[in-house]
């Protein structure tokens, strides 16, 4: 853990005066999450540049760890190696009152490394009663309009499918499913 996060860089936090930590570290998360990130001239009376660059980068780190798994306390405090308590505490905090922006801001991130990620869905049932050469079918079809989002730009696509391609095309996406949730557990 020492090596993700430096200890000295974490220590720089103790410049910051304890009643003015708990906003910092909302505004960390903000930044993270990508609303407004904290700016240097709100601090700049304590840390240098440099140390400013260090100690944010620090605790995005730590940020980023805390809410990507439920740590206990001793973790908590191996991640924050040699910082006190007082100042550990309202990263805790933080990090719980605000863990569903972060639980989201995350999965967005994961989903945003391909090119293009879907979106959203839609579904609709039919049942073709017949068609150009047989005169009653009465076969059931599913169309799945699947939207994908690629930067700013939202595309649409539809697939229709009959039963048998429905039920391959949800174990499919049930084999993806178990192999993402075995990801996550490793």
């Amino acid at each position: 853990m020492a090596s993700e996060v430096a200890k000295e860089d974490l220590n720089l936090l103790s410049k910051c005066p304890k009643d003015r930590i708990e906003a910092f570290c909302h505004g960390l998360i903000d930044g993270f999450i990508g609303r407004s990130k904290l700016r240097y001239k709100d601090y700049g009376e304590l840390w240098t540049m440099e140390e400013w660059f260090k100690v944010v980068d620090a605790c995005q780190r730590c940020v980023k760890r805390m809410s990507r798994k439920q740590l206990t306390k001793e973790e908590i405090s191996q991640l924050f190696d040699g910082v006190s308590d007082e100042y550990i505490q309202p990263f805790v905090s933080c990090v719980n009152v605000r863990s569903e922006d972060l639980r989201k801001h995350l999965l967005e991130e994961v989903a945003s490394i391909s090119h293009s990620h879907l979106q959203d869905f839609d579904w609709k049932l039919k049942l073709a009663l017949s068609n150009d050469k047989i005169s009653s079918v009465q076969e059931p079809l599913v169309t799945v309009e699947f939207i994908t989002k690629s930067g700013d730009e939202s595309k649409s696509f539809s697939v229709e499918m009959n039963k048998e391609e429905l039920k391959q095309f949800v174990s499919s996406m049930e084999a993806a499913n178990k192999i993402m949730v075995q990801m996550k557990t490793e």
